[in-house]
């Protein structure tokens, strides 16, 4: 942030879960600004990240703070005056998935658009990951707004980036207004992995909950699921039987799962699936989860309907690599 031919620097003090404010003229020499924290969360926050966001619909700007704790990524939003931040609500969790951390945003890019990478891994099993070759990656990039709730609290919302659309390779309606009891539909001629999956479910009063399966082996023994339960309001994903789960016991013991409120009786989801990867956006809130499929093609996807629901649409958008061959 640039400050009248002065820079902010930001950084944290991890052991004492604190953010400093340092200003400087020639990234050489740095005078202490102030701190912040801790705040709401304290375990050593690292990885920090400072900007401004417009309100979606105002032209209020806000400062939002970002920092990697303890296996997760919250943010603050707030106030800064070029001294000091204000923080004007409690910590917010960005990603509510198992692997999602050390997020770091673009800056400069146009329209004061906002968009956000992170780290795709957990402190608690990297280390032992079945991976070969290489070990780690990015989740994909994610546009992110701020938006002001009727209690009035500022929250930020991601989705995937629109650029999404110029890596489609081909686009499959699997099902449209179909109204599903008590039953598994396997869907045929999927592409199952590098997908954009769009879903939208009516919830009816039969309705008890749902699954989509993804990453699928041929025979079903083999898949993952992002279940939702009609009476928590709990979206999950569910890595139990997603391939190789007991390279560390700590794999299974992370769990990625949030309370998403339907909106007029529907949930509307897009997971993007990769071949070892499933991020899945839902009332702008992502969860980030990595698996490790044991089966030479796992691509199945399919829908499962706890009593009686509508599957108002199941889309596969296909996608290309986003880099040359």
């Amino acid at each position: 942030m640039n400050l009248e031919s002065t820079f902010v620097v930001v950084v944290v003090l991890s052991d004492r879960s604190v953010v400093r404010f340092h200003k400087t003229v020639d990234f050489i020499h740095y005078e202490i600004l102030s701190e912040f924290g801790p705040a709401g969360s304290a375990g050593g926050w690292e990885c920090p990240d400072f900007f401004q966001m417009k309100v979606e619909g105002e032209q209020t700007l806000k400062d939002v703070l970002l920092v990697s704790n303890a296996g997760y990524i919250g943010y603050f939003v707030g106030q800064f005056n070029g001294t000091h931040f204000t923080n004007e609500q409690p910590l917010i969790r960005l990603d509510m998935g198992t692997d999602f951390y050390a997020a770091q945003t673009f800056n400069g890019l146009p329209n004061h658009r906002r968009v956000i990478m992170a780290w795709m891994a957990n402190f608690g099993y990297v280390g032992d990951q079945p991976t070969e070759v290489w070990r780690g990656m990015q989740t994909y990039p994610r546009e992110m707004s701020l938006q002001r709730g009727q209690d009035g609290k500022f929250k930020i919302s991601s989705l995937p980036i629109v650029e999404t659309v110029e890596i489609v390779n081909r686009t499959k309606l699997h099902a449209n207004h179909l109204r599903v009891q008590d039953k598994e539909l396997v869907f045929q001629d999927t592409r199952g992995s590098v997908s954009l999956l769009n879903a939208v479910v009516e919830l009816l009063p039969e309705t008890k909950g749902f699954d989509i399966k993804v990453l699928m082996s041929q025979n079903g023994s083999e898949y993952t699921a992002i279940k939702y339960d009609v009476a928590t309001k709990m979206l999950s994903i569910d890595r139990s039987k997603s391939g190789n789960v007991d390279f560390s016991k700590n794999f299974l013991n992370a769990k990625s799962q949030m309370v998403v409120q339907p909106t007029l009786n529907k949930i509307d989801l897009v997971i993007l699936v990769d071949v070892s990867t499933i991020e899945v956006f839902a009332d702008g809130v992502a969860m980030s989860a990595l698996v490790f499929p044991n089966a030479d093609s796992s691509q199945g996807l399919s829908y499962v309907s706890q009593g009686v629901s509508n599957l108002l649409i199941f889309e596969e958008v296909d996608l290309n690599s986003m880099y040359p061959e």
